[in-house]
């Protein structure tokens, strides 16, 4: 039996890890999941298009820098060269990189919700909804969708995580981390332009909210 102390710290840290072997335990069975289905799919209408391209024009400006359906997308057309460029007609490559994602944008948001709102369970329930949607088939199983959707989520989930640590340890370790998280998410699609404003509304609605002004 562990000894309990005055400020329950033993208590607290049976939470932190039953909370933390959840989230994880969920992590692990999305991933079973998503790989049994991601697997399975192909290639898909933008796939082609970017994929020809990168193995004609190669590791290029006019690769890199382009104007495609309004967007810019240099991180993802540079995933397109790095990943596809040798695969041949196979989409293992191409699922590898999906399910990475995906594993590292729920460890991302994981580390959010235990930041934010503590050691309590119920942080899990929104979190399975996260991992479990079916919202979520599409990027996971269209390269192209995923190569937008992921990498911004990460960036977004990693400049909040690193703005709320860096203002409650007064780090400029974790300032730059945020910015250097943005950054990245500008470079795979001009839409990260949202992180800024995404990441203030939490700041003022939760993480403020806790010590109000005044």
């Amino acid at each position: 039996m562990s000894e309990q102390t005055p400020d329950g710290v033993v208590g607290r840290r049976l939470r932190v890890d039953a909370v933390l072997l959840g989230g994880g335990l969920l992590i692990v069975l999305q991933t079973i999941v998503r790989s049994s289905i991601v697997f399975r799919s192909y290639y898909l209408h933008d796939d082609y298009l970017h994929l020809e391209m990168a193995r004609r024009l190669g590791l290029s400006h006019d690769f890199l820098v382009r104007d495609y359906a309004g967007h810019l997308e240099v991180g993802q057309y540079f995933l397109y060269w790095l990943i596809g460029r040798d695969g041949g007609l196979s989409f293992a490559p191409a699922a590898t990189s999906l399910v990475i994602m995906q594993v590292l944008a729920s460890c991302l948001l994981l580390a959010v919700l235990r930041v934010l709102f503590g050691t309590s369970p119920w942080i899990l329930l929104p979190f399975a909804g996260y991992l479990f949607t079916p919202l979520g088939l599409t990027v996971a199983t269209w390269w192209a969708a995923g190569l937008q959707a992921m990498p911004l989520q990460i960036a977004m989930l990693l400049t909040l995580l690193a703005v709320v640590l860096a203002i409650r340890r007064r780090s400029w370790v974790w300032a730059v981390v945020s910015v250097l998280g943005h950054a990245l998410g500008l470079v795979f699609w001009e839409k990260a332009v949202l992180i800024l404003p995404a990441v203030l509304a939490v700041l003022v609605l939760v993480e403020w909210a806790r010590e109000p002004f005044g």
